[in-house]
């Protein structure tokens, strides 16, 4: 699957990493209920317990929104200090309290089916010589090759 997208809205953490650190990336896709994109859109970036929650959490370092269109969903790619630090977050949002009950009140109908979400230890990562002014706009890309099992050390290696 190859999909190109604008990046709607950036939340950057307080945690510069050093250069050539390791740290963890999360892939979160959220099919939302057609014509309830734009709408899902301003819930995430504007509810108190959207993604300025998100990037309030420990071990958080940035993350990219965009929206695809033709699968009709949200797409947030997420940067943590580790991985660990994704699925510590996670589990705040499965407490029972006030916010995360206003949360899923608001957010929750605008969903049609299970988020896809994935964290997992980046291994490479390549910068460009670009440099964006702050606040500037960008296309973000999502590409996943599926690999056959046990082969997939072998594959990154190529």
């Amino acid at each position: 699957r190859m999909v190109a997208m604008d990046c709607l809205e950036n939340y950057a953490g307080p945690v510069v990493l050093a250069k050539g650190a390791s740290y963890g990336v999360t892939l979160v896709e959220v099919p939302i209920i057609e014509g309830k994109l734009d709408e899902a859109f301003k819930v995430f970036t504007e509810h108190a317990m959207g993604l300025a929650y998100t990037s309030s959490r420990p071990g958080f370092l940035s993350l990219d929104v965009a929206l695809d269109a033709e699968k009709n969903s949200v797409i947030l790619f997420e940067r943590w200090v580790k991985k660990d630090n994704w699925t510590a977050y996670m589990a705040t949002r499965a407490v029972d309290n006030a916010a995360n009950t206003s949360w899923n009140e608001t957010f929750g109908p605008l969903v049609s089916g299970a988020p896809r979400m994935v964290a997992m230890d980046c291994l490479e990562n390549y910068a460009g010589p670009v440099v964006l002014a702050k606040g500037a706009s960008y296309g973000v890309t999502l590409v996943e090759v599926p690999i056959i099992e046990g082969k997939l050390d072998e594959a990154f290696k190529v």
